[in-house]
């Protein structure tokens, strides 16, 4: 055989025959990414990959896309079987924010291990009330924190003619729901929040 300008094996032009050991070793030189379904599923391809002589190395990584991994971090590459990165990829998408407070703006964007949350809360009557207001929205399943997080509020308190600068808190649960609280009727309040996955 002879490799191609990808370094790939290939059955020469003439004079090779074509036989099944061959063609079997063609497709060992296909470099793709194998999907798996969870870490159990990655252990036992690189354990059959390696059994075969085909194992992770420095000069030809694996890469799997690892079905229960986070949101935009389902690609994975190690280059022994033993140790693996997560390969992020960007990405974006809206909290849907429930009833009155579907008035709301928020976004979580992808940032590898952690996620930036950021946006506007709001309330179709166009003010934040005050007090706990619980499940207001969920975040998306693989976009969920592994922990309870919080954010500061801010906004401005409404009264008197007079305003103020407002405090409070955005919340958002490993279950996804979030949650707002604030210490009195506010304007819609800005949000920007790291949250680690």
């Amino acid at each position: 055989m002879v490799t191609n300008a990808r370094g790939q094996k290939i059955i020469a032009g003439t004079g090779e025959p074509v036989t099944r050991a061959r063609i079997n070793a063609l497709l060992d030189e296909v470099y793709d990414i194998r999907p798996v379904a969870t870490l159990t599923a990655r252990a036992q391809l690189v354990a059959a990959l390696t059994t075969a002589g085909l194992g992770p190395s420095p000069a030809r990584p694996l890469y799997v896309d690892r079905e229960d991994a986070p949101a935009g971090m389902r690609l994975e590459r190690t280059y022994n079987g033993t140790s693996w990165d997560a390969v992020p990829t960007m990405g974006s998408v809206p909290i849907p924010m429930i009833g009155i407070w579907s008035a709301s703006k928020l976004v979580a964007t992808n940032l590898g291990s952690q996620l930036l949350v950021t946006g506007t809360v709001a309330t179709t009557g166009g003010t934040v009330p005050a007090g706990a207001s619980t499940n207001v929205g969920v975040v998306p399943g693989d976009w969920r924190p592994s922990e309870l997080k919080h954010a500061t509020l801010s906004g401005q308190i409404l009264g008197a003619g007079l305003v103020y600068s407002a405090r409070g808190s955005l919340v958002v649960e490993p279950s996804g729901n979030v949650s707002v609280y604030t210490e009195a009727l506010t304007t819609t309040c800005q949000v920007s929040m790291v949250v680690t996955r």
